[in-house]
């Protein structure tokens, strides 16, 4: 034995407890490193910007947005050796009332949270904007995709597009080449569906497994296309994921992949009041500010969208 275990705690511990200033060699706090890097969570990826979604800032604070559309109407007649009225051409209009909520959420810090954070060289007022400005894209990002209840509205994963096809199987069950066919399929019924070349689809959004799948595999054993490669390739479609596109709870939590035109005249995003802040505020020794913003969601303009469920 070359140590007695028992002395060996005891100078252990007598290295380790903290001095009052009269004996000992070292205080328990010197033994601790402050890291200067301070990490901070971060959420999920957020890609809802990603699709190309136009966002349309109109409305300011007016409590909810008039979405108009105009439909040309009518046909041209034979003119020809006749004298009473010829074709009529006139325009018929669509509206719709969206509803916009204004948002806010509040922090607050006192001067000892600011002297304290200082001393680590960090701005608290500015990490805790940073955090609004997180928890803003997240909910944004939400809205986008799945909608929102207090809205009434749907986002581009759960819409009620007029193309959705169900394939019996998970992805996950799928061959490579029955989900290169899946999609593909679901693309053609898109294009002939719309009948509007500048709304094809151009854009396709899928759960984060499936397109790491899409990404690795490739479309045939032993060769060098992928998935991925193939669909941009043949069918031009951007590929962009979310995890808002698993386990969607409106079609019975099976995972979905939507193939959308981002055209303007597709659909757009209201968001009539983009984030902001007010002046930071005294209350004795704390610190107060509030953010906010106005959201109306997705405003869908043709129903040109097409949804492929993945339902066991």
């Amino acid at each position: 034995m070359l140590y007695n275990p028992e002395n060996e705690r005891i100078f252990l511990e007598s290295q380790m407890r903290v001095l009052d200033g009269a004996t000992g060699i070292v205080t328990q706090s010197n033994l601790i490193h402050s890291s200067k890097e301070i990490f901070q969570q971060k959420f999920k990826d957020l890609t809802l910007w990603e699709t190309g979604l136009v966002r349309n800032n109109e409305g300011g604070w007016n409590k909810s947005i008039e979405s108009l559309k105009i439909t040309p109407k009518g046909s041209y007649k034979s003119a020809l050796g006749r004298h009473d009225i010829g074709g009529i051409i006139s325009l018929t209009g669509e509206s719709k009332m969206l509803p916009v909520d204004v948002r806010d959420a509040e922090s607050s810090y006192s001067i000892y949270d600011q002297k304290t954070t200082a001393l680590q060289g960090l701005s608290i007022s500015q990490k805790l904007r940073m955090s609004h400005n997180e928890v803003y894209r997240d909910d944004v990002d939400k809205i986008g995709y799945l909608g929102d209840e207090t809205l009434s509205s749907k986002g581009l994963i759960n819409a009620d597009w007029g193309i959705v096809v169900k394939t019996g199987k998970d992805w996950t069950a799928m061959t490579n080449k029955e989900i290169a066919d899946a999609i593909r399929d679901l693309y053609i019924q898109q294009t002939v569906g719309v009948g509007i070349k500048s709304l094809y689809g151009d854009v396709m959004i899928v759960p984060q497994g499936l397109y790491i799948r899409l990404r690795v595999d490739d479309y045939k054993d032993y060769g060098d296309t992928t998935l991925l490669q193939k669909i941009e390739r043949d069918l031009k479609l951007k590929i962009v994921t979310t995890y808002r596109a698993e386990k969607v709870a409106d079609f019975g939590d099976s995972d979905c992949a939507v193939i959308i035109s981002t055209d303007r005249y597709a659909q757009q995003f209201r968001l009539p009041i983009p984030l902001q802040f007010t002046p930071n505020h005294k209350e004795g020794h704390k610190t107060k500010f509030t953010s906010y913003y106005g959201v109306a969601g997705l405003d869908i303009l043709n129903d040109c969208g097409a949804r492929l469920e993945f339902r066991a």
